[in-house]
């Protein structure tokens, strides 16, 4: 019996997971994560926005992206998805980059379905929005995604996912295979590949470093994503276009918030080539609630009664070369020499993705 092609994936996100569910019984695949579970980065510290389009006004090709992965993605993890709640998306009168007329030729465009509808009064301070849209776009409950895709992963035959495994650098032999060291509990230990996937993130470029390929230049996001609970019993999510605005979306099936600002929020940026996230160097990291609040219900006056929970403090990496018109595309790279890359932007395009990686990996055989 032939001896299967190895696969090692580094990152344990949903894209890598993905990636490894649609190579798995042709493949040995392996999995490196550095955390103690899978799903415990960027898949989890977002708004959990089902992306259907809506907030790329100025990147009809992001929106579209999103929509034309959506079918795989629901096929999938329909059960996930949290559709009980009032959606709206409101155009600032002020300072948008994007007009009302703008953004209603937008929706038009590509299909969006909308309806030009209110919220209750207290919500929004009427003075400062020039449009509002309600829309039908979910949320997805992290906790129900995590349990199907572990549940699909245990379905597996070829699949090994290593936990706490940070790898340390990388290499191509002469013999073409793809060799990594890991250290697992204070060991270090040598893995060798046919294959290698960068699903890595933020520290996607610390793999091009390892495997002296081409750097990307990123803006890195130090944010901080704050969970709030609102003084209403009718679940709701606002979010304010195009611009330095707030949004707050519903925490799964739970009374709980997401709540960022696009610029408060964010408490360092910085455009770099640079291999090391914002969070793995700073040794302490201070909320910036009050500020965030503040800019916040200015827009929104039904926060200022809403109660702070905890905040969250993430990496967000975005393309630099796309700042203009804010795209947010998912990528596959084809590095060759049996080496690929992921860079990950909307939940909704990762089964979508990894089916396409898929098929270009069976090509190599």
């Amino acid at each position: 019996m032939s001896k299967l092609p190895r696969v090692g994936i580094i990152g344990g996100g949903i894209f890598g997971l993905s990636t490894a569910i649609h190579l798995d019984s042709r493949y040995d695949v392996t999995i490196f994560e550095q955390c103690d579970d899978i799903l415990c980065g960027a898949t989890y510290a977002n708004h959990n926005r089902h992306h259907h389009g809506f907030h790329y006004p100025r990147s009809p090709e992001t929106a579209l992206q999103c929509l034309n992965s959506a079918k795989e993605f629901e096929n999938i993890y329909s059960n996930s998805l949290v559709w009980n709640f009032d959606n709206y998306y409101c155009v600032s009168k002020e300072n948008s980059k994007t007009s009302p007329e703008d953004y209603i030729a937008f929706c038009d465009n590509i299909g969006l379905e909308y309806i030009e509808k209110w919220p209750n009064e207290g919500v929004l301070d009427h003075s400062k929005i020039a449009l509002c849209l309600r829309v039908k776009e979910a949320v997805y409950n992290f906790q129900v995604l995590k349990s199907i895709i572990k549940k699909r992963i245990k379905k597996t035959s070829t699949i090994m996912i290593k936990l706490n495994s940070r790898v340390l650098t990388g290499s191509i032999h002469n013999n073409g295979n793809k060799v990594i060291k890991v250290e697992e509990k204070g060991i270090t230990i040598e893995y060798e590949f046919d294959f290698i996937i960068n699903a890595m993130y933020a520290n996607y470029n610390k793999f091009c470093d390892w495997f002296n390929l081409k750097l990307r230049k990123f803006q890195f996001n130090l944010q901080e994503l704050d969970i709030i609970e609102l003084p209403t019993t009718k679940k709701l999510g606002i979010t304010i276009q195009d611009g330095p605005f707030p949004s707050f979306l519903p925490i799964g099936n739970s009374n709980k918030y997401f709540l960022a600002h696009v610029e408060t929020s964010q408490l360092i940026r910085e455009i770099s080539t640079g291999s090391i996230p914002l969070t793995q160097r700073l040794n302490y990291l201070e909320s910036n609630w009050h500020e965030i609040k503040r800019s916040c219900e200015e827009y929104i006056p039904l926060l200022k009664n809403a109660k702070y929970i905890k905040s969250i403090f993430v990496d967000r990496v975005v393309d630099a070369t796309r700042l203009h018109d804010d795209a947010r595309l998912t990528d596959i790279i084809d590095y060759k020499n049996g080496c690929w890359g992921i860079f990950a932007a909307k939940i909704i395009t990762c089964e979508k993705t990894a089916k396409d990686l898929a098929i270009q990996i069976n090509n190599c055989i």
